[in-house]
C-alpha cells in the first residue's frame, strides 16, 4: 500500500487514464510513478470496472507480488503536487508497506477499504497488488 502525502490514509497505486492511453497502459504508469515498480502487462488480471464511491469508478486491475522481490523501503514516488500551503512540491505518495489483510479498514478512507475488504475479498485470493485507473 502507499501512504497519500498529507492525509491519514494508505492507498493503492490510481490514476487518470492519459488521451490515447490503454486502462492496462494507465495502471502500468501510474504504478510506476508512484511506487517505481514496474509491473509486467502479462502479468496483470484485469477485474473490470467497479463503484468505487459516488463520483468515481475504477477499473480495476490485479498481479500476483512475491513479498521478498518487492521491498516497500525501496519504492519511491516521482510524481508530485504543489502544496497548498506552502508551495512545496510534495510526492503524492509519501510511504509504502506490506499491510495485513485486516489492518486495511483502519488504514484506508471508507470507500477504498470497502472496495478491498468487502466488495474484492484479497485475503481469499492471495497475495495481489490492486492497482487501478480512475474513472468518473
Amino acid at each position: 500500500m502507499c501512504h497519500v502525502t498529507g492525509t491519514a490514509w494508505w492507498d493503492i497505486p490510481k490514476g487518470r487514464q492519459d488521451p490515447g492511453e490503454s486502462s492496462l497502459a494507465t495502471v502500468i504508469r501510474e504504478t510506476r510513478e508512484e511506487t517505481g515498480l514496474e509491473l509486467m502487462p502479462d502479468a496483470l488480471v484485469d477485474l473490470g470496472v467497479v463503484y468505487y464511491r459516488e463520483d468515481k469508478s475504477l477499473h480495476l486491475f490485479v498481479g500476483h507480488v512475491s513479498r521478498s522481490k518487492v521491498e516497500p523501503a525501496r519504492c519511491v514516488c516521482t510524481t508530485y503536487f504543489q502544496d497548498g500551503r506552502t508551495g512545496a512540491l510534495r510526492p503524492e505518495m509519501d510511504g509504502f508497506a506490506w499491510v495485513a489483510f485486516e489492518d486495511v479498514p483502519r488504514l484506508c478512507a471508507k470507500a477504498m477499504a470497502r472496495l478491498l475488504v468487502a466488495r474484492l475479498p484479497l485475503a481469499t485470493l492471495g497475495a495481489l497488488l490492486p492497482v487501478a485507473q480512475c474513472l468518473a
